[in-house]
């Protein structure tokens, strides 16, 4: 036995050197993240999803479709709204099936402030002849979208766009994650609402160290989420956290939320931000998107900036940016038009690190519509 203890020991040692390092953030050179794909120029708008229930009867776990068509050329001859009947009954004979994702352009988006993030319509308004059910068993008479802009393009009118898809009242995306370029665990993010109510919860597993945990809870109404609280868990101890003080428009935040900062308007957590995009299409971006961690608080220039495929350089789902840059430090979110818009992969770049959360399935209502395995 004693001629194994000399060896043991090494082994222990190199252990925990590995772990060190881990954990403290400072891996490599070589295991950081190839280049960033080229994205190609976007095809078609993001669209907004609605909180309202569609009219008719829809499959609950059917995917929903975040794309409108970019404006094509004018066709002399044709009357708009005869073009918009023509459009309307050729959606309704082709309506996609349950187990069908609907079929349309991929997509994607990086860091470049574009006109499409202001000028794209908040919604389309549902049709009158279903009013929210949910609403009133929830006695929540705040209008799920709010309507479409005056000055609205006419030509997404002419090429029939169809009208906002429902945000799923619940939804789960499960990931791989990549520390620079080293598979490092997996996790999920889960989406609920009730209501005018809302909570997301993040759960990470490394394969070295604590389990991880973020939570954000808050309200869901027509200019989508309005953060109340986020907290961060490292094991079963809370971490950094942030409140919301929306009336006194303050932000509370750190270890011990002893920090303060102004509430600007439209201020998310680094949890919320993602399906905020997918909520509102990206619509309602101010020109500088405060966010917090719950130990920082950044104003990021936010904005689609092309589009591309998932998984990257070989992949079938169509996706698009938004990257979000201050300095040296980079987030994206990479949003999935054909499943509600959810972010399918969510890159975290600083000056110590790389964190790439890589989508592997997505669950909506209960149903798998996407998997990685299926589609690799």
């Amino acid at each position: 036995m004693r001629l194994y203890r000399p060896l043991l020991l090494a082994l222990a040692l190199s252990l925990l050197l590995h772990l060190g390092v881990l954990l403290s953030g400072h891996l490599p050179h070589a295991a950081s993240l190839p280049e960033p794909a080229k994205l190609q120029p976007l095809s078609v708008a993001m669209q907004a999803m609605t909180l309202a229930p569609e009219a008719g009867p829809v499959p609950a776990a059917a995917p929903s479709s975040g794309l409108v068509a970019v404006p094509a050329a004018h066709t002399p001859g044709v009357k708009r709204h005869h073009r918009a009947r023509v459009a309307h009954r050729a959606d309704a004979a082709s309506a996609p099936v349950a187990e069908a994702p609907p079929a349309a352009k991929d997509m994607l988006a990086a860091a470049t402030e574009a006109p499409a993030a202001k000028d794209a319509p908040a919604t389309t308004e549902p049709s009158p002849a279903a009013p929210p059910a949910e609403q009133q068993a929830n006695g929540n008479s705040e209008p799920a979208a709010p309507p479409p802009q005056a000055d609205d393009s006419s030509a997404l009118e002419a090429k029939g766009a169809a009208k906002t898809r429902r945000f799923p009242d619940n939804s789960r995306v499960d990931y791989q994650i990549y520390y620079g370029s080293l598979m490092a665990g997996h996790g999920e993010i889960s989406w609920q609402r009730s209501g005018a109510n809302y909570t997301l919860d993040a759960r990470l597993t490394p394969i070295i160290g604590p389990h991880l945990r973020y939570q954000s809870r808050g309200s869901v109404g027509k200019r989508g989420l309005t953060p109340l609280a986020y907290q961060a868990w490292r094991g079963d101890s809370e971490r950094e956290s942030a409140r919301f003080d929306w009336s006194a428009n303050t932000l509370a935040y750190g270890d011990h939320g002893d920090k303060q900062a102004e509430l600007a308007p439209g201020t998310q957590d680094i949890l919320s931000l993602g399906y905020q995009l997918a909520l509102t299409g990206g619509s309602l971006l101010p020109p500088q998107q405060r966010i917090t961690t719950g130990k920082k608080v950044y104003d990021y220039p936010l904005a689609p900036g092309g589009e591309t495929r998932y998984p990257p350089d070989h992949g079938t789902l169509r996706v698009v940016v938004f990257r979000a840059k201050n300095g040296d430090d980079v987030t994206e979110f990479w949003l999935a038009p054909d499943f509600a818009n959810l972010p399918v992969r969510i890159l975290r770049i600083d000056k110590d690190k790389t964190l790439d959360q890589r989508a592997r399935r997505i669950d909506i209502n209960g149903k798998t519509v996407w998997s990685l395995s299926e589609n690799p």
